[in-house]
């Protein structure tokens, strides 16, 4: 597993602060911070974050570092990688909201409130990589009484090579993949987008029913 530590917080909160125009502060960490700050930003003429990431920025940082806004909870964040199990990588804001991701795809969210505790991937990943169409999901969540609750999704998946994504960065080529979830209780749609090579560029993820989506950015793919 690779401890990223304190290290990758301060990195990442630098570039919070770059482009926020905060001081850093070592320790305490501006990434953190930006779940609440950007709440109180909506008084400041509902100030954007992502609007202000720029090349420069990102390549100062000289660490990974990924975007996420969750609109329903009118929250924006920079997130340094904490550390690496297996194909997952997580990334955490010095508050220990953490994002776990495998490929891309997310695998499950701590500290938000109504997180997705793990989330079954054996059939989406094929699935999102063009080796199959269709597939079965499980999201696992806690209920009232602390139980884990599967729900099963059945997803189907259409790819589509060759569109400009809009990312933070500027316009890149991408394949644009859609998946249409339906499950007992709900139906939910997301959207990824890829770089020629394979890496993950942004994403718009289900995450619950409180949270509802994610839009990711990985800003050094």
């Amino acid at each position: 597993m690779i401890r990223a530590g304190i290290r990758s917080i301060i990195i990442a909160a630098s570039l919070a602060a770059a482009l926020a125009g905060c001081d850093v502060i070592e320790g305490d960490g501006i990434v953190g911070q930006t779940l609440t700050s950007y709440r109180a930003s909506r008084q400041n003429k509902g100030l954007d974050l992502r609007k202000s990431i720029t090349p420069a920025a990102v390549e100062a940082t000289g660490e990974p570092v990924i975007f996420v806004e969750v609109p329903n909870r009118e929250a924006q964040a920079f997130l340094g990688l904490r550390g690496r199990n297996g194909p997952n990588d997580t990334w955490l804001t010095n508050d220990n909201i953490s994002i776990s991701y495998n490929d891309g795809v997310i695998v499950a969210t701590r500290g938000l409130g109504s997180d997705v505790m793990t989330v079954d991937v054996s059939e989406v990943l094929p699935a999102i990589r063009g080796r199959r169409s269709e597939a079965m999901r499980v999201n696992r969540y806690l209920n009232g009484e602390g139980h884990i609750v599967p729900e099963v999704y059945f997803c189907d998946y259409a790819r589509t090579p060759g569109v400009v994504a809009d990312t933070a960065l500027g316009p890149r080529s991408s394949t644009k993949i859609v998946e249409v979830c339906q499950g007992r209780e709900r139906t939910f749609e997301n959207i990824y987008w890829y770089a020629p090579g394979g890496k993950p560029l942004m994403s718009r993820q289900w995450i619950s029913e409180t949270n509802q989506y994610a839009l990711t950015e990985f800003l050094n793919n």
